[in-house]
């Protein structure tokens, strides 16, 4: 997990800190407003995942299992289609910063990292929160699931919030 946190922290650090440099006053700030944004959104997608996967898992109590028509889960495997097109739109943002990376001074790197230090934590504390609700949330599932279709509707959600990590992983390994 320290690993996964480290990683984001370099993306949005990076991505707020290079991003800021600045050919118009504006460019900086809009740069992190949307790279900010951006994480909210992701914060909010894997949210929306682990509500869905939980439903399933308090629809199946007391005597039931999560089977292949599950609604819920299919709402999960639905939403988590999207956490792929948030790593897509990071990139983006991250395509930008580098666009202004070279004008940006050491002095406005560090006033920069000073002003949105504290957002910057707080949007990290909220992904990592997230992930690991998403994480309990599929380990409770997979337990309630059953043999003849719920696994493997539960793996296509695993599937489809890994596409969406690797996204992420591709800005993170560019550092």
């Amino acid at each position: 997990m320290n690993e996964r946190r480290s990683r984001w922290a370099l993306l949005l650090g990076g991505l707020l800190l290079c991003g800021a440099a600045g050919c118009a006053a504006d460019l900086p700030t809009e740069v992190i407003k949307l790279t900010l944004r951006e994480a909210d959104d992701t914060v909010g997608k894997l949210d929306e995942v682990t509500r869905y996967v939980k439903e399933a898992v308090t629809a199946s109590k007391p005597d039931k299992t999560i089977t292949a028509t599950d609604e819920h889960l299919r709402k999960a495997l639905a939403a988590a289609e999207g956490l792929r097109s948030l790593g897509e739109r990071l990139q983006a943002r991250k395509r930008d910063a580098d666009w202004v990376r070279e004008k940006i001074s050491p002095e406005a790197r560090a006033e920069l990292a000073t002003r949105y230090r504290g957002e910057v934590e707080s949007r990290l504390a909220g992904l990592e929160k997230s992930q690991n609700d998403l994480r309990l949330a599929l380990e409770e599932a997979e337990a309630r699931a059953d043999n003849a279709g719920g696994k493997d509707l539960l793996r296509q959600v695993r599937e489809k919030i890994k596409a969406g990590r690797d996204a992420f992983e591709v800005l993170t390994k560019q550092h």
